[in-house]
């Protein structure tokens, strides 16, 4: 008798059944929703990191130049303590006043003072009345079609002084038993060497004898010849005009009207606007003749903005530019400088409340894609300071 084998070795076909494989795609799913959040909460944190050190270095590096700055305003002419009569001669206003009468000088943003608020990103007007320093508003140096100062953030100015140390051909470069020899000096009667090399035509410069104790600021006038300067100006008796200017040995320097601000950064553009912190050298309101060579440096992007506030002498408290007591720019003896920073990149997917707290209770916030952080550094201007 016959029997079948096909039935004792074949089995059913098994596989995943419906229920089965809905249990499945939602536990994948599930994995995979969890590594995409794990993988934008890394990029997230990723970003923050490298937006957050990257504001610290620029604030560092800021901050640097800023307190190297602010150490040497109010300088003067190294002539052991004795008295120099130094008049000025340069005619821009702009400039002027910083290197005759206020040497140190801020602007007080609108709205940026003492128990105030900002909001950020800034936005407002940009005239120079929005701006004030107890008298005037923004210099028009830093508010023109050249170059214009961002709404939101104070501006600082000040006058420093340092010698030439380029020097000027044909003269000594130190004479004997000098303190300093490192300062140019062109000794009696020099009248065929060069200073085209050291003080560019059009630029500002300061001669001082010490002995005599004199001294001018002036603007090196083109003459067609380089062998002597000429200070632009009608000089009294005893300031006579070509140069070398008096009898005995004379000490060049290079006289410096620093202002810093924020402005809208060389690599900004209407879909990633981005701010700067510039630094602007003897740049006049356009009124004096000639050029002064103003230099416009870019230091860093990422600044949004920049806080000041002053230390006063005798006056208890933070003040700010608008309010300095009595406008006495003269008694100011310390800066408080604040830089918020702005990561460069968007930091998240999705809007940021920030609020932060500053000196003197300025409460600056924020709502938007980008990670903000405060430095902050108190610079003593160190010509001012008092010694009891």
């Amino acid at each position: 008798m016959k029997t079948s084998q096909s039935g004792m070795f074949s089995r059913p076909q098994l596989g995943f059944s419906l229920i089965e494989l809905m249990i499945a795609m939602v536990i994948g799913l599930a994995i995979g929703a969890a590594l995409i959040q794990l993988f934008i909460a890394s990029r997230v944190t990723y970003n923050v990191s490298d937006g957050l050190a990257r504001a610290q270095e620029s604030a560092r590096y800021a901050l640097e130049i800023m307190n190297r700055d602010i150490r040497m305003a109010d300088s003067e002419a190294i002539c052991g303590n004795r008295s120099v009569d130094i008049r000025n001669w340069v005619d821009d206003p702009a400039l002027a006043e910083l290197m005759n009468q206020n040497p140190v000088m801020g602007w007080e943003y609108d709205g940026t003072g003492v128990e105030e608020e900002l909001a950020l990103p800034a936005t407002g007007g940009t005239d120079p009345s929005d701006w004030s320093n107890g008298t005037d508003g923004l210099p028009a140096a830093l508010a023109s079609s050249t170059f214009q100062a961002l709404a939101g953030s104070d501006v600082f100015a000040m006058y420093t002084l340092s010698p030439n140390r380029s020097g000027c051909s044909g003269c000594d470069q130190g004479k004997s038993g000098e303190v300093f020899p490192n300062i140019p000096t062109c000794p009696i009667g020099q009248k065929t060497g060069s200073c085209a090399a050291g003080i560019p035509q059009g630029a500002a410069f300061l001669a001082v004898n010490c002995d005599l104790g004199l001294g001018d600021v002036c603007i090196n006038v083109p003459t067609g010849t380089a062998s002597v300067l000429v200070c632009k100006g009608t000089e009294p008796a005893g300031h006579p005009g070509n140069w070398p200017p008096y009898n005995t040995e004379t000490e060049f320097y290079q006289p410096s009207v620093i202002h810093y601000a924020v402005a809208e950064s060389s690599a900004s553009t209407a879909q990633r606007p981005r701010q700067a912190l510039w630094r602007l050298i003897n740049c006049g309101d356009g009124s004096g003749s000639p050029d002064l060579s103003c230099i416009r440096e870019e230091l860093v992007d990422g600044v949004e903005s920049l806080q000041i506030f002053y230390r006063v002498r005798n006056e208890p408290g933070l003040w700010t530019a608008a309010n300095i007591p009595g406008n006495r720019w003269d008694l100011v003896e310390a800066v408080h400088l604040n830089l918020i920073m702005a990561s460069p990149e968007d930091a998240d997917n999705r809007a940021l409340a920030q609020t932060l707290l500053i000196e003197g209770d300025l409460e600056v916030t924020a709502n938007d894609r980008r990670v903000r952080q405060v430095y902050s550094n108190v610079v003593a201007v160190r010509n001012r300071i008092t010694v009891r």
